[in-house]
């Protein structure tokens, strides 16, 4: 619900109630875009209407009028509203929808951000080793300069489309068709940046492809920290790699505060380089947030990386990625 009118405001939270859904009450459009995939329905006002028509497609909107005004039907058509009604008039009409049960409401998949406190800290092969493990996955690289993830699974030559092959912001994507097109690697499919020519890729972009894709499988997203505000806003959860070391740990404590201010719900793993200055304790404790567990640093990785692309991951991380997937 993101009314901001005090006369149905009161009405809406009734009715809601009535229905027998809960009730996410805010007009963050921050908020809005959070839960907007898998909530039954949203409920906006003349204020919040603009926000919600850029949600994705398949959101159920109802757009609620007080007694004192007229329906802008012009307004209900722009933003793809499911109806419109003037409360308190017409609250057993909303009541009536709000507890039909559509055929298709909610998501398929969750959305998993996947971002670190610092350079070097394994966050793409956190990445990807999470992209494998949950089932029907596909893995964004949202880094507009990194060397590309299918080289880091060892796909650099499997025939697919790249983000320079698409614009997802012209809309008309269809999800099926461009899972199909995707590079794989085993049953996960990458959608990565090619080393030539302009891909012309940004943060809305990647929001795009999020909305796009998300209703149809379950989307990892390796990202770059200058987006991850806005990427974490269009999550389930977001992961925070945390190098056990002095200078990551400070910069995870900014990041995770970022993040909680903006109601993110945030896991926090630590990451074991060649040498830890301080012990998942000491980690939780400076960065006032639990830790999940702990990924250990495997000293062969690097040249198996080179020489045949990302092994696969360990009982120990599998049972992470499991947690993770759990929790999302």
């Amino acid at each position: 619900m993101a009314i901001t009118d005090p006369i149905i405001h009161p009405e809406a939270a009734h009715i809601i109630a009535a229905s027998g859904h809960n009730v996410i009450d805010s007009i963050d459009p921050r908020e809005m875009t959070r839960h907007a995939h898998r909530v039954a329905a949203l409920l906006v006002d003349a204020t919040t209407a603009a926000h919600a028509a850029t949600l994705p497609i398949n959101t159920r909107i109802f757009l609620l009028y007080p007694e004192t005004e007229e329906i802008d039907w012009k307004l209900v058509a722009t933003m793809r509203a499911d109806g419109a009604f003037i409360l308190p008039a017409q609250s057993p009409e909303l009541l009536a929808a709000l507890s039909e049960n559509p055929q298709h409401t909610g998501t398929k998949g969750s959305v998993i951000v996947v971002v670190s406190a610092t350079g070097g800290a394994g966050c793409s092969t956190c990445a990807a080793w999470l992209s494998t493990v949950i089932p029907n996955a596909v893995l964004l690289d949202a880094d507009a300069y990194s060397g590309g993830l299918d080289l880091l699974l060892g796909i650099e030559d499997r025939v697919g489309v790249r983000w320079g092959d698409l614009n997802f912001l012209s809309g008309g994507i269809n999800p099926e068709d461009l899972l199909k097109a995707l590079p794989h690697h085993e049953q996960t499919r990458v959608l990565t940046i090619s080393r030539t020519g302009d891909h012309g890729l940004g943060c809305d972009q990647v929001l795009a492809a999020i909305n796009c894709l998300r209703e149809h499988c379950n989307v990892v997203v390796d990202t770059p920290v200058k987006y991850v505000e806005e990427i974490a806003d269009a999550s389930d959860i977001t992961i925070v790699l945390v190098p056990a070391e002095l200078r990551p740990v400070a910069a995870a404590s900014r990041l995770i505060q970022v993040l909680r201010s903006r109601r993110v719900e945030t896991v926090v793993l630590v990451r074991n380089r060649s040498w830890a200055g301080l012990s998942e304790q000491e980690v939780a404790h400076y960065i006032d947030h639990e830790v999940l567990g702990v990924i250990k640093h495997e000293k062969r990785l690097v040249k198996a990386v080179e020489n045949t692309g990302l092994p696969a991951a360990s009982k120990e991380i599998r049972s992470l990625c499991d947690l993770i997937h759990n929790a999302a």
